[in-house]
């Protein structure tokens, strides 16, 4: 049986199909689309959070990039300090502190919900992107929380797979819409990365899109945040995130080399002082597998060890 075939049998063929992207329709898109249109149109301040991984990171890129774009000039993103998988609440006393107009947080935050009524309190209107499975509904957040959450949009009848860093672009894409505009279509690399970084189902025709709609761009319109590990014989795609890309990031995050990260994607840093911290994450990426090697060889010599035993 040939490869074609074989797909066929388990009515897996439509996977090949190239599918045309279009944004998705979401039950909570009015909510979040109200709080977006006012942080764009009335130059509303924003402190953004992100989680601890590649899809995390996608997210804060993407939406960086989007409200850029859009010429939103107050928009702080919460440095990478703890690794966590939920708000941080030192993140939630510094927005109070600062005086934000809203708190956005990606990729958590379904299911913190006091901490986010928290915020309320202090009158900061809140924006959540998640993909996590939460015990809550769309109406436990109130009026003044903003959420898509696919998991919800899924129990309500949705057919979502989507990262965090994917339901990012896909929301700002819509955003751009309603603002007469295009987000250009490179910001979907963000999205892509994302995806894979997160192993999400490509048997999803919403995620395939993605897939086709973010790696058939020229490469000098792709984000230079994701280029940093590509070398000239390499291209933007399914294999350079997963076996580039993805590896050298969360090899930081697992090491808690977060000032690395910090600096490089949102600080202010020359071209060579950019180099110096690929140097450094290349250096923590060998490390790293060195490290998993070593204990590798030990499991397998304590596994011989007790066979002889048997």
């Amino acid at each position: 049986m040939d490869f074609y075939s074989e797909l066929e049998s388990r009515n897996l063929l439509p996977i090949l199909r190239h599918l045309d992207y279009e944004p998705p329709n979401f039950i909570g898109w009015d909510k979040v689309k109200a709080s977006l249109l006012d942080i764009v149109q009335n130059k509303k301040s924003v402190y953004f959070e992100g989680d601890y991984d590649v899809d995390g990171l996608c997210c804060s890129l993407g939406v960086q990039e989007a409200f850029k774009f859009f010429g939103v000039k107050n928009f702080h993103i919460y440095r990478f300090r703890k690794r966590m998988h939920s708000v941080d609440p030192v993140a939630v006393q510094q927005c109070i502190q600062g005086h934000y107009d809203y708190f956005f947080v990606a990729d958590t935050g379904s299911n913190d919900l006091e901490l986010l009524k928290k915020l309320v309190k202090h009158g900061i209107k809140v924006i959540v992107l998640d993909h996590h499975e939460t015990e809550y509904s769309y109406s436990d957040f109130g009026d003044d929380i903003a959420i898509i959450n696919t998991m919800i949009e899924n129990r309500m009848g949705g057919d979502f797979a989507l990262s965090a860093g994917a339901l990012c672009f896909t929301v700002m894409d819509l955003l751009s819409l309603e603002l007469g505009l295009r987000l250009p279509q490179g910001f979907a690399a963000f999205a892509v990365t994302s995806l894979f970084a997160d192993i999400m189902s490509m048997n999803n025709e919403l995620n395939r899109s993605l897939y086709y709609y973010g790696t058939e761009i020229p490469e000098e319109e792709l984000p230079q945040q994701l280029l940093w590990f590509k070398s000239e014989y390499s291209k933007f795609n399914a294999r350079y995130i997963g076996f580039w890309y993805s590896p050298r990031i969360n090899a930081c995050f697992r090491s808690e080399q977060f000032s690395v990260l910090n600096d490089l994607y949102f600080n202010d840093l020359t071209y060579e002082e950019r180099l110096k911290c690929v140097d450094f994450i290349e250096h923590v990426y060998t490390v790293s597998r060195e490290l998993v090697a070593k204990v590798s060889d030990v499991a397998c010599a304590f596994c011989a060890q007790m066979n002889t035993f048997v």
